[in-house]
């Protein structure tokens, strides 16, 4: 449990939620339900994929500025 956020919530709301490892699913659904990342056009988080520099500098963003 991470404040008041379930880290084994599995109601993940990214299309290629199968394509995530296991290991790292409840952690993808905490940083979406704390808003750190939205994911890519059509619902996509492509975990596969590498995240460019304006993706990570907007992740840092939102970590800065969530209360």
């Amino acid at each position: 449990m991470h404040g008041d956020t379930d880290v084994t919530s599995t109601d993940t709301t990214f299309n290629d939620s199968e394509a995530v490892s296991p290991w790292a699913k409840d952690y993808v659904q905490l940083a979406s339900d704390l808003s750190l990342v939205q994911g890519r056009a059509n619902a996509m988080f492509a975990p596969k994929d590498r995240a460019t520099r304006a993706e990570n500098s907007q992740i840092i963003y939102n970590l800065l500025v969530t209360k």
